[in-house]
């Protein structure tokens, strides 16, 4: 595999196959469903039980929780924001950790032989040794504001 994935490479090959990606996207966990609940606007009508758009947003591993804080307040756009962080376990079969693992970029610039490859070996890894059953441990880092 790669070291090294150019961005632009990284996102046209993470969109090769938006169907797979879509099939095996973790649900988002309910208690962020509750969570969004809790704190829409009195009055405003909203569902709680679909998050629209892309599931996540890209965003720098060295932005630190407090820039982001203060990035969000300084748009001044919204009531103060709090930063949480959810902690979740993803249950995976075998089949769906070939479906998850081939969504990766890292995997999707492989030739099709050496991806086939890499994915069969993961399988067979997760059905030999973890029992076809394997569990992620998951973070999910939400920041919370009122648009004003």
């Amino acid at each position: 595999m790669p070291a090294h994935i150019e961005a632009s490479e990284g996102r046209a090959l993470f969109g090769l196959d938006p169907d797979n990606y879509d099939a095996i996207r973790p649900p988002y966990p309910e208690p962020i469903f509750d969570l969004l609940q809790a704190t829409k606007r009195p009055g405003k009508s909203s569902s709680s039980s679909r998050i629209t758009g892309p599931p996540c947003v890209a965003q720098s591993p060295t932005l630190g929780i407090a820039a982001r804080l203060q990035d969000i307040a300084a748009t001044r756009r919204f009531d103060p924001a709090k930063h949480l962080l959810h902690t979740w376990t993803l249950e995976l079969t075998t089949k769906q950790v070939g479906a998850l693992y081939g969504t990766f970029s890292n995997i999707n610039c492989l030739p099709g032989d050496a991806r086939s490859r890499i994915l069969d070996q993961l399988m067979e890894i997760a059905e030999r040794d973890l029992g076809g059953r394997v569990e992620r441990n998951m973070l999910s880092p939400v920041y919370v504001a009122r648009r004003q």
